[in-house]
């Protein structure tokens, strides 16, 4: 009798496994022709956006690259943190897929969030350009090789695909997700203006002028701090619609939890032990910061989720 139920529940085990693989082979059928045509819509996007910007009259931008013989690697970067970050706020689309909702609502909500990400993606890109580097043409910049100023702009755009990622996941309106987007473009780019100011009125270095200039290890250091605070609303915004009075003191709480733990992080770890170890103004120096405080807002952020 034993030997049978042991069968039985081996066998049981075994279809379990079987659906699930079933599951998750369905759930990429979806996954990524989503994918593929999130993508292939930002390409045909950016690729006219830069034409008419740069008033190029080749049909792709590398294409006029290569005609002048130019390095494409910064519009690369670019491209890549442009990708990333559709990649994220399409990954929150997916997951609201499996929300329990009428088809012709998920219908509606899919199209609708999709085309939210879009215009998301490629408003807060410009608005963040108009804070940071409004001196110059950004794109002109990057089309020109500027790798410093193709990192920072990829970060903004990953930055902006976490904090689609968070007003998008969940249930609740349209209205919410954009109420909360909007929300988290604001924190997001005024932390970004106060960082700069802090650069330029606390240790005397025009922060703009030097990622302009080519400076890569500050543009590194930026674009980690751009993506730290992206984390830290995403954070904040993440999840189902309550109502938006809970929502705001939700975000609020987690906000200043994370800002309060990234400004003691500063303050110690970096201020009194990295740069101790570490070369001032150099790339790699720069890059191992940037990792660590990456890596300490992740951590951050799954512990202050988990405890609230």
């Amino acid at each position: 009798m034993v030997q049978v139920q042991t069968k039985v529940a081996v066998q049981a085990e075994v279809v379990n496994k079987m659906e699930m693989i079933i599951q998750t082979l369905l759930n990429y059928v979806i996954f990524i022709p989503m994918i593929a045509m999130g993508f292939y819509l930002v390409r045909q996007i950016a690729i006219y956006r830069l034409r008419k910007s740069l008033q190029l009259t080749e049909r792709t931008v590398i294409s006029a690259l290569d005609n002048q013989g130019k390095d494409k690697t910064a519009l690369l970067v670019r491209y890549s943190g442009l990708f990333l970050g559709v990649l994220i706020g399409i990954y929150a689309i997916y997951q609201n897929t499996f929300i329990d909702r009428s088809i012709t609502d998920l219908i509606i909500h899919y199209f609708a969030e999709f085309a939210l990400l879009l215009i998301f993606m490629f408003t807060a890109l410009r608005n963040a350009d108009k804070v940071i580097f409004h001196k110059v043409s950004n794109d002109t910049e990057v089309f020109n090789g500027n790798l410093s100023v193709a990192l920072v702009e990829a970060s903004i755009l990953v930055g902006t695909g976490l904090v689609v990622y968070g007003s998008l996941l969940g249930t609740g309106a349209i209205w919410s997700s954009i109420v909360f987007f909007i929300i988290g473009q604001l924190a997001f780019i005024s932390l970004i203006w106060l960082y700069e100011v802090y650069e330029s009125k606390f240790k005397n270095e025009e922060l703009r002028d030097s990622i302009i200039n080519g400076n890569l290890a500050k543009a590194i250091k930026l674009s980690s701090f751009i993506i730290v605070i992206a984390l830290s609303i995403k954070a904040g915004i993440v999840g189902d619609y309550t109502g938006m009075i809970a929502d705001l003191v939700w975000f609020a709480s987690v906000f200043s939890i994370m800002m309060l733990s990234l400004f003691i992080y500063i303050w110690t770890i970096e201020k009194f032990v990295l740069n101790l170890v570490l070369i001032p103004n150099e790339v790699g120096s720069a890059v191992i910061k940037s990792v660590l405080r990456i890596g300490y807002i992740g951590i951050t952020t799954y512990a202050v989720l988990t405890t609230l």
